[in-house]
């Protein structure tokens, strides 16, 4: 927001309507102006990437992220494409696995008290549980890249709220290697990637081109 619009957003603060709750929700709240701050209640609020960060899809991002440079060619972003696909690959394997198990207890527990029928439709039930799962941990994954480099941006501009608090060592590497318009660069192209995958844009090619954009230096992608 300009200076006039925070100026602006403080006057209805300042006097809102009548029988009126508002919420200010921001990804950045350290550019809010403190007399901003002042008068609302901070709620932090943290997705379930937090705790994808800390397993073993989280261990390999970080292994991933350490090879970026700014000097990076399209093999090589290719490369951190694909090893990203990989992660996605063994994470809706496992989603599989873990659903399939549920569905082959249930059939043990039912399949003599109900019939055929029943077990196929909960056979798609499952199959349908697995998916969404997936695409929760991807989208959380995602949010994970996209807060790293945020939190990045924070060390560069000497914020000290970050959402990886636990990470701050990592994302301040981060921090040293780009600049703050690369930083915003990269975010960018993973947020657009974010929401393209909302759409029936095909996986892995929506994914090797953000991260062409994201990674191959200042080549034209």
């Amino acid at each position: 927001l300009s200076k006039q619009a925070f100026n602006g957003l403080l006057k209805t603060l300042e006097e809102p309507p009548v029988n009126c709750l508002m919420l200010l929700i921001t990804a950045f709240p350290e550019q809010l102006l403190d007399t901003i701050i002042s008068r609302c209640i901070e709620v932090p609020i943290m997705s379930s990437g937090a705790n994808v960060a800390d397993n073993e899809y989280g261990d390999r991002l970080r292994d991933l992220l350490r090879s970026v440079r700014l000097d990076l060619g399209v093999s090589e972003a290719l490369k951190i494409a694909r090893s990203f696909s990989d992660i996605l690959k063994d994470a809706k394997e496992q989603s599989e696995k873990e659903e399939d198990k549920e569905r082959k207890l249930e059939s043990q527990s039912f399949a003599k008290t109900t019939d055929g029928r029943w077990l196929k439709d909960r056979e798609d039930y499952h199959k349908a549980i697995a998916q969404s799962r997936y695409l929760g941990i991807r989208s959380d994954l995602i949010e994970v890249l996209i807060s790293w480099f945020g939190d990045a941006l924070r060390h560069k501009k000497g914020y000290t709220k970050l959402d990886f608090l636990q990470h701050s060592e990592f994302t301040l590497t981060l921090s040293n290697e780009f600049s703050i318009d690369e930083l915003m660069e990269r975010m960018n192209s993973l947020e657009k990637l974010r929401d393209d995958l909302g759409t029936n844009v095909q996986e892995s090619l929506a994914i090797e081109v953000s991260f062409l954009r994201a990674f191959a230096g200042n080549q034209n992608v």
